[in-house]
């Protein structure tokens, strides 16, 4: 339900990018982990050692996660008191300036922000 209008200029800031990068950061470690869990829980199946009730609701509780992992990254954004739709626009601007580079000065102004944290961002942008 969050709403978020873009600034009439459509350049992103500073402080959104940061913000965008530090959610996509730590919905990557948040992913990484369960990812870990489920295998270790695979594992377990696969070496036919007892599972318990509590392991098999693990692991479809993180099968279910795997096929939902975008609802990681809203959690992450929600949980910190971040608006979904800005956090959405701002990757599509991001993705627009990596596409685009330099179509009009906004474009530019983005893209610029892009190439400061190129390393960082390209993970999340450019897929």
């Amino acid at each position: 339900k969050d709403t978020y209008t873009p600034p009439s200029d459509g350049r992103l800031s500073e402080k959104q990018v940061r913000e965008y990068l530090r959610v996509m950061q730590r919905t990557e470690v948040l992913q990484q982990q369960k990812a870990k869990q489920l295998k270790e829980l695979m594992e377990k199946t696969d070496n036919q050692e007892d599972l318990s009730l509590r392991d098999l609701g693990k692991m479809m509780s993180g099968i279910g996660e795997v096929a939902g992992l975008q609802s990681l990254e809203i959690e992450v954004v929600k949980s910190a008191g971040g608006n979904w739709a800005e956090h959405r626009w701002v990757h599509q601007a991001l993705r627009t300036a990596w596409i685009q580079k330099d179509i009009n000065d906004s474009i530019a102004h983005n893209y610029k922000l892009y190439r400061d944290h190129e390393e960082a961002l390209s993970n999340y942008v450019t897929q």
